[in-house]
């Protein structure tokens, strides 16, 4: 992306929600994800979970996997 003269770089939702939960272990269960207040309709539309599963390979980590599939069971029963 390009503002100012200057680029930057923007991470798609499904890194910056692998990130959210790599940076912070705390977020692993209904109570932490509640607390990121994200917008379940807006999740289920942003995010592609083939993808974001793609990029979770990357992080070789059993426990980020294990809070991204409870972070999925939280959104599929919101």
């Amino acid at each position: 992306h390009k503002a100012n003269g200057r680029n930057y770089k923007i991470a798609s939702a499904e890194k910056a929600l692998l990130d959210t939960f790599y940076l912070n272990p705390g977020i692993n269960d209904a109570a932490g994800f509640a607390a990121l207040r994200v917008n379940r309709a807006q999740v289920l539309e942003a995010v592609d979970r083939r993808k974001m599963h793609s990029y979770l390979s990357a992080y070789s980590q059993q426990s980020l996997k294990k809070r991204t599939a409870a972070f999925w069971e939280y959104i599929d029963h919101a």
